[in-house]
């Protein structure tokens, strides 16, 4: 048994009942892993790596949110804890994260298995894995759904849905998983562009071998055999390629009728457009996987990309990892994005710079803006330099009279 094997059977609980006495809407949803040739194409692979790098940036925290006034800490639980450094034993926190974010994208779905123990009632967090599996089924017996996974060597496991947290992307076709209505990604228009790119590189070095391959014609006058015919051919060929001002001294009498060869370059606006084209399908721009992007640039990406799979981490997280009265306590999964964040921290400074004096947000409102984790209180800082609107006439009607009245007094004062 190898190490991956060993996890399997380490990670999964050993039940495996089926039931099937019902099946949703009269059908058995299954959802399949292909290979498609899409995912071989160097530009799709950029377009994920962006994706799943940015995403990678974050980090995990069990936070309890309460109201009136709000307050969010951070609390020091298994899930804090793991999150931290290493959510199981294969993988950092990055890793977890950049791994989920391609399985999410290139599979239009993802499920973590989160293992945990019971303790006094509640679950006691051991590890969260990624699952990878060549084939998932759905099943039902009318009132709960579970989950079977298939994996690649052979061995399947069926779990309650509840306890396997499930992304997706392109969530529309199918009410079970992201892509088409059978569960799939839709790649057949994509890889139309990701052929037609594919031949246009192909054929670039062709064209330029080509062209270097044949220069000429050499056609010798006399009669001779054919193998002095090509012994002369290849004596040539040899003072050709000597020769560095191209000019060749021969002993026998022959004419040489050179050949110009001109490929034709596909323009590189084209190879441009074709490339923006395969990374536009995935909502990432030539300028974010050059690294060469604006604050414009980075913010419509984020949007894009990000917010969706940060949003959806939360809720899911949230929804397997705690009970309806944990939830109800204010129990929820955080995410913080400090290092991911469209805005600049030029930006973000600014906002805080405006906003805390006037007392329109807190300092842990302040410190989210920037991306970093409250730190569980709710002081709120004013400035002095700012009045109400509604009492800003009387105030400088006060000042006026404070002011008048002190010079009344600098007058007497100095007629004494």
């Amino acid at each position: 048994m190898n190490f991956m094997q060993n996890m399997m059977y380490h990670i999964f609980p050993k039940y495996r009942a089926k039931i099937n006495s019902s099946i949703i809407r009269g059908e058995r949803p299954i959802y399949t892993d292909f290979g498609n040739d899409v995912y071989l194409s160097d530009v799709v692979r950029q377009a994920f790596k962006a994706i799943a790098l940015e995403s990678s940036k974050i980090s995990l925290k069990s936070v309890i949110e309460t109201e009136n006034p709000r307050k969010i800490t951070v609390q020091n639980d298994s899930i804090t804890r793991l999150f931290r450094y290493k959510p199981n034993p294969l993988m950092t926190t990055q890793e977890f994260f950049y791994r989920v974010a391609w399985l999410r994208k290139k599979n239009l779905n993802v499920f973590i298995y989160p293992k945990y123990n019971i303790v006094d009632g509640k679950k006691e967090f051991t590890g969260f894995y990624p699952l990878d599996p060549t084939g998932v089924t759905f099943f039902t017996d009318g009132t709960e759904i579970s989950i079977e996974f298939s994996f690649a060597n052979g061995d399947k496991y069926e779990l309650p849905y509840n306890d396997i947290i499930h992304l997706r992307d392109e969530y529309a076709m199918n009410e079970l998983v992201g892509g088409n209505s059978d569960g799939l990604p839709e790649n057949r228009e994509i890889l139309k562009t990701v052929s037609i790119l594919d031949k246009v590189m192909q054929g670039l070095p062709k064209a330029i071998t080509a062209s270097l391959e044949m220069k000429g014609v050499y056609n010798v006058k006399t009669a001779i055999d054919r193998e002095k015919l090509n012994s002369d051919r290849d004596k040539f060929e040899e003072d050709l390629n000597k020769s560095s001002a191209g000019i060749v001294a021969i002993g026998y009498e022959g004419d040489f009728t050179p050949i110009n060869i001109n490929p034709q370059l596909i323009p590189k606006d084209i190879v441009v457009w074709l490339e923006e084209k395969i990374l536009k399908n995935y909502g990432v721009s030539m300028a974010i996987v050059s690294g060469d992007f604006t604050e414009t640039q980075s913010s419509a990406f984020y949007q894009k990309c990000i917010e969706d799979f940060i949003i959806q981490s939360e809720q899911a997280f949230s929804y397997c990892c705690f009970d309806d009265e944990q939830q109800n306590e204010g129990k929820k999964i955080k995410i913080y994005d400090r290092l991911v964040q469209h805005l600049s921290m030029e930006t973000r400074l600014k906002i805080s710079e405006l906003y805390v004096p006037t007392g329109y947000i807190d300092e842990d409102e302040a410190r989210e803006l920037i991306g970093y984790e409250p730190k569980g209180r709710s002081r709120t800082v004013v400035s002095l330099n700012y009045v109400d609107i509604a009492i800003a006439n009387e105030y400088q009607l006060n000042s006026m009279r404070n002011n008048r009245g002190r010079r009344n007094e600098n007058v007497n004062g100095s007629g004494k």
